[in-house]
């Protein structure tokens, strides 16, 4: 049932009906191999170690959360997992909170507001900085 259920995908509907026995039963039986330990969950996909660097960079610096993303060889497809990182973290922040973020424009930021699933409160503000300083400007001294 355990194998049906985790590996195959069936449903445990879709397992009752294969072996002859109620949803419920079935149910209790996958939490049962679950809570013996007979069954060991290990996900090894490229985003586990971003996850793990997230939570590392998040206790050693005494962060609430830290998001970490894949690094991409495409600087600008870089912005997709950045911007899709700020928005959930935006969307986490101001769930239940009026608050004023202010952020800058681009790619980044297009990523971010459309990963954004959260409804602001109706005193939230978001911000758009704009402008900046050139290399050749005079005031920038790299």
């Amino acid at each position: 049932m355990a194998w049906h259920y985790l590996v195959d995908g069936l449903t445990q509907h879709d397992i009752a009906s294969r072996i002859g026995m109620t949803r419920v039963r079935v149910n209790k039986l996958i939490a049962q191999v679950r809570e013996d330990g007979a069954v060991h969950i290990d996900v090894a996909l490229p985003l586990t170690d971003c996850v793990e660097l997230g939570e590392a960079l998040a206790a050693r610096y005494r962060l609430v959360d830290a998001a970490v993303v894949l690094d991409l060889p495409d600087h600008l497809e870089q912005k997709r997992p950045m911007g899709e990182a700020a928005g959930a973290t935006i969307g986490k922040l101001i769930e239940w909170r009026a608050l004023r973020i202010a952020t800058a424009t681009g790619r980044t930021l297009s990523f971010a507001v459309r990963a954004l699933h959260e409804r602001p409160q109706p005193d939230s503000r978001v911000l758009g900085l704009t402008g900046g300083v050139t290399r050749s400007s005079g005031t920038n001294t790299l």
